[in-house]
């Protein structure tokens, strides 16, 4: 269920051109990307749709504190109290209120700012209203809390009825429907649930996943790595063998790791692994300082615009695109009461979807090739310029690509994909460059002789 919300996630980011940056920051591959707005890619769409919330949330928090910098005064001081080893409860009661009201100042200062603009409102959206909905997912199965499960499954459903996932829309709220009796039917089973029996934690704090998630990476697991069961399914005998020493094998492999240690930090998460959180670190800066310099989506502009682009999007109608949990919610609700409650209409008949796509389709992701020439045509130009005396700096003020100055670091240096294409097209640019040049004056020929005063002196 979680990759299908993260698919939701996926269609209502996708016309604003933010998994496109995502590319161009080198962030994801161009191929990858597919599998990130699909949501196909579990791991790669979860860390994606965490890094957007992240860039977006502290650029809106930047905003805020511009505008009143009074907050970031006490915001200082709470950072200042909060490392004091020495609190007293008085002290730790104030500095809660203080940054209550911080983060009340800073909800009222995004609802302000969403009800002037459209394209601010799209993006508040998101952080407010439907990212939470795959965070509290996540969390409530990691640490196994039953009434935050129900609560992020409740407004999943109504992301399933706008964006049209028809089976998850037909059984969703029924499954809802037995969730909530079982304090009635089944009391030692909601027991059960509510001390965290519904998901199957293993060592490491904060992996708690359901039941078939388990089977998969538990028991399943050897059968589907490299030198498992795979390739060699239509042998029975192969089968058959497998299926006897699987189990010895497990036991020497628990063994060996045991004895070696090769799962490392074995009481974390590996999403909390210290290089893990300086690469996604990495990765927010770039993303941000891309933002910024190319098309910021927190700009003072009343229509949604593409931030790869800088085109105002136009090929989805965004007012229905912002109403996705109203309208949700009002399809949800109307199903349970024709079908579930007064069963006017059977449960197995056509659900209607919500249309709120133009007829113009979406602008596709450009493929590997034609980046590819596009970056070989930029360095090109790149390289006359340099021959005629520009540097670097001078030439990437003009747009030569959509992100001419992601082909250099920091410090002005080419990076290193933009070096490996620019050394495979150099021979075939020096004898280019050579007659383009400046060519030394050519001395001046003496004028051809002919016979032609010969014939004019002859009778």
């Amino acid at each position: 269920m979680e990759k299908i919300v993260l698919a939701c996630l996926g269609t209502y980011l996708e016309p604003s051109g933010i998994f496109g940056v995502l590319v161009e920051t080198e962030c994801y591959g161009t191929d990858v990307i597919k599998t990130v707005i699909s949501g196909s890619h579990y791991s790669r769409a979860h860390t994606a749709h965490s890094i957007i919330h992240e860039v977006l949330t502290s650029m809106m928090f930047e905003a805020f504190l511009s505008k009143f910098p009074e907050r970031l005064t006490e915001l200082d001081a709470l950072q200042v109290n909060c490392q004091s080893k020495e609190l007293t409860s008085e002290e730790w009661n104030t500095t809660k209120e203080r940054a209550d009201s911080i983060q009340a100042a800073f909800q009222d200062y995004l609802k302000e700012r969403a009800s002037l603009s459209q394209s601010f409102d799209y993006w508040k959206t998101y952080v407010s209203d439907l990212f939470p909905i795959i965070r509290d997912l996540t969390n409530s199965l990691r640490s196994g809390d039953w009434i935050l499960y129900l609560s992020a499954i409740e407004r999943a459903t109504s992301l399933f009825f706008f964006f049209g996932r028809t089976n998850y829309c037909r059984w969703t709220p029924l499954f809802l429907q037995d969730c909530y009796q079982l304090k009635d039917k089944f009391p030692l089973l909601y027991d059960s649930y509510m001390n965290g029996g519904f998901v199957v934690n293993t060592t490491k704090k904060g992996s708690g996943v359901p039941f078939d998630q388990a089977l998969e990476q538990c028991y399943n697991r050897p059968a589907k790595v490299s030198g498992g069961i795979i390739g060699v399914t239509r042998k029975k005998e192969a089968v058959a063998l497998w299926g006897i020493i699987k189990h010895k094998k497990d036991q020497y492999v628990e063994l060996l790791e045991m004895k070696g240690d090769v799962g490392g930090e074995l009481s974390l998460h590996h999403a909390f692994n210290p290089s893990t959180a300086t690469k996604i670190v990495m990765m927010v800066q770039d993303i941000e300082e891309y933002l910024q310099k190319v098309c910021s989506p927190l700009q003072d502009q009343v229509a949604l615009k593409n931030v790869l682009t800088g085109e105002i999007v136009t090929n989805v109608n965004v007012d229905k695109l912002l109403c996705c949990l109203t309208e949700g919610s009002a399809a949800c609700a109307k199903f349970i009461d024709d079908r579930l409650r007064n069963r006017s209409i059977s449960i197995h008949s056509t659900i209607s979807r919500i249309k709120f796509r133009s007829p113009k389709t979406i602008l596709k992701l450009t493929s590997k090739a034609d980046i590819k020439d596009e970056t070989i045509k930029a360095l090109k130009f790149i390289e006359y310029g340099c021959h005629r005396g520009f540097t670097l700096e001078e030439l990437l003020q003009h747009e030569i690509t959509n992100s001419a100055f992601f082909l250099v670091d920091k410090d002005g240096y080419l990076r290193k994909s933009a070096k490996s294409q620019l050394g495979a097209e150099l021979l075939k640019l020096c004898p280019l460059i050579d007659k383009k040049g400046p060519k030394p004056p050519q001395k001046p020929m003496p004028p051809l002789s002919t016979s032609w005063p010969w014939c004019e002196r002859s009778p």
